[in-house]
C-alpha cells in the first residue's frame, strides 16, 4: 500500500497511519503514533516500510529523493497479509490527527492486492 499526495496537505496533519477495522476492533497496519505529514508537497509518497509497529515513511517531493532498503533498513513496500473478520465488513482505514478541522489536502491511495481466498475482494469506499 502507498499513497501519493495530490494536493498539499494542511499544516497540522500528524499521526498518519493505516489500520484494519472489522467494525468491532481496530488492528494496526502501521504504528498508531503515526507519521507527521504536515505540509507534505504534491508528489510526496507515503508507504509502509516495515512491521506494524513501524511508522509510515514519508518520501517528500520537496526535493529529488531516493529511498532504498539501506536507508530504511527494511524492505520498501513491505508485503503483509490482512485477514478479514468472518461475516463482517472489514476495512483498511487511513487515520490521522489534526488541529485544523477540516484539514486540507488530498492523497490518492494505491494497493497491490493478491487475494488469498475466493472472497478476498478489495473495493474502494
Amino acid at each position: 500500500m502507498w499513497g501519493v499526495v495530490t494536493t498539499v496537505l494542511g499544516t497540522a496533519h500528524t499521526a498518519a497511519a493505516w489500520r484494519l477495522n472489522d467494525q468491532t476492533a481496530q488492528v494496526d497496519i502501521s504504528a498508531v503514533a503515526g507519521t507527521v505529514l504536515s505540509s507534505a508537497a504534491v508528489g510526496s509518497v507515503i508507504q509502509r516500510t516495515g512491521v506494524a509497529a513501524t511508522a509510515l515513511t514519508l518520501s517528500t517531493s520537496a526535493a529529488g529523493r531516493v529511498t532504498d532498503t539501506t536507508a530504511v533498513k527494511l524492505q520498501l513496500f513491505s508485503p503483509f497479509t490482512l485477514v478479514k473478520k468472518l461475516n463482517a465488513t472489514t476495512q483498511i482505514e487511513y487515520v490521522y490527527a489534526t488541529t485544523e478541522t477540516p484539514t486540507t489536502g488530498a492523497i490518492d491511495f494505491f494497493v497491490k492486492w493478491l487475494p488469498l481466498s475466493s472472497d478476498g475482494d478489495l473495493a474502494a469506499v
